[in-house]
């Protein structure tokens, strides 16, 4: 009998040395860290509808380059970043293989996703397996209940913001009396919440839309849609599209004489479409929680000439949604400084929680999250077409939403 049990004892003690013996060093217990590497995944739209903004010049692009000029300074605490972006073409079934890819494939340690729908579906998962995510799809509805969605941040100001602070342009800076306002937005979960937040900040001066226009993603023939804004004789129209839809919807509006006036947030918020539209762009008003490739801001030098030192062969501009990328990993890299070379997701989270006030220098609003807000800040700028130069060039500074 105590023969049998020093064998068990043996057997026991033997087993622990195995397991401790075999077991890695810190950076490899945890799923995406080593020693030497944090592998982060990028699921992007490289091939689909939205290439032009969440592409390799787009999102893409921003959050590439960013990772590799940190990289070239040092990483992030002695590691440099492993970067791995996923092409979905902006489809669902996309983000979710690209999303179960880098889990369990990849091992990466943080990702970041491309739009409110895909976001929303992949919620559950990201929670049941701790995955600390930055999204671009900027819906409130993507970050709340924190508790339920304790991984998840947006990088700044929600579409609700922007749009909220278009309403509030229409009514306190143009001083609009009973104005008609229209809505035109897309199908997708995106439209619905732009359309949402339009109209509760209508009802927040007691008015309804006159008209709400509702397209597919990427239309192009918009006949129907202006002449029925004509019809409702609408004073204004929010345009809430992507930048491939908004760009034949403005530039339509010249030649069936559309008398509204245009104002449009984040991806209707763009040079390109004051490029494309030309005169029909004249007087458009944009809101956007990002500044553009051309404003003097103190980073902006830095992001033009690294980008181009990079990628000389490349366009000689790059669009908004490249500087919210090249910010995203800004906030990647910080919180993983902050939470130090021990670094797990409750860590990782912790650190983006204690963010205040991150400045950017003038890439965008100041970046504050909290245990219990998981949006980057609640502060955007108003931006005006100008069709000579085919920019959208500021009115504003750093516009607070009102409540």
């Amino acid at each position: 009998m105590r023969k049998h049990s020093l064998l068990i004892t043996a057997a026991i003690v033997f087993s622990l040395l195995v397991l401790f013996m075999s077991a890695p060093s810190y950076g490899g217990e945890v799923r995406g860290v080593t020693d030497q590497t944090i592998t982060i995944g990028a699921v992007c739209d490289m091939t689909g509808p939205t290439n032009s903004t969440i592409g390799a010049f787009g999102n893409a692009g921003g959050i590439r380059n960013c990772f590799r000029y940190l990289n070239e300074k040092g990483g992030i605490n002695g590691r440099q970043v492993r970067l791995i972006i996923h092409d979905c073409g902006f489809t669902m079934p996309g983000a979710m293989a690209g999303f179960k890819k880098f889990i369990y494939k990849d091992k990466t340690f943080a990702i970041y996703l491309p739009g409110t729908g895909q976001t929303r579906a992949l919620a559950p998962h990201i929670q049941k397996e701790k995955v600390p995510t930055i999204t671009g799809g900027l819906s409130d509805t993507v970050i709340t209940p924190v508790e339920e969605k304790r991984y998840i941040f947006i990088p700044c100001a929600s579409y609700q913001d922007q749009i909220t602070v278009l309403v509030d342009y229409i009514m306190k800076d143009l001083k609009a009396k009973d104005p008609r306002v229209a809505i035109v937005t897309l199908e997708i979960e995106y439209g619905k919440v732009g359309l949402a937040a339009a109209k509760k900040r209508l009802k927040h001066y007691g008015l309804d839309p006159v008209g709400v226009e509702i397209v597919p993603l990427g239309a192009v023939d918009f006949t129907t849609t202006i002449l029925n804004i004509n019809r409702a004789r609408a004073d204004y129209v929010i345009v809430h599209l992507d930048l491939t839809t908004a760009v034949p919807f403005v530039r339509e509006t010249k030649r069936y004489k559309m008398g509204a006036r245009m104002l449009g947030d984040y991806y209707s918020c763009d040079e390109d479409i004051v490029k494309a539209a030309g005169i029909a762009a004249k007087g458009y008003i944009g809101s956007h929680a990002f500044n553009s490739w051309y404003d003097d801001t103190p980073a902006m030098p830095e992001l033009r000439d690294v980008t181009l030192r990079y990628e000389p062969r490349g366009p000689k501009t790059r669009n908004r949604y490249y500087v919210q990328g090249w910010v995203v990993s800004l906030i990647f890299a910080e919180a993983m400084k902050r939470a130090g070379k021990n670094l797990t997701p409750e860590r990782m989270v912790e650190a983006m929680e204690s963010l205040r006030d991150f400045d950017t220098n003038g890439l965008s609003g100041s970046i504050t999250y909290t245990p219990t807000n998981h949006k980057g800040g609640e502060s955007c700028r108003l931006f005006k077409a100008d069709v000579e130069k085919g920019r959208m060039v500021p009115i504003s500074g750093w516009v607070k939403v009102a409540k």
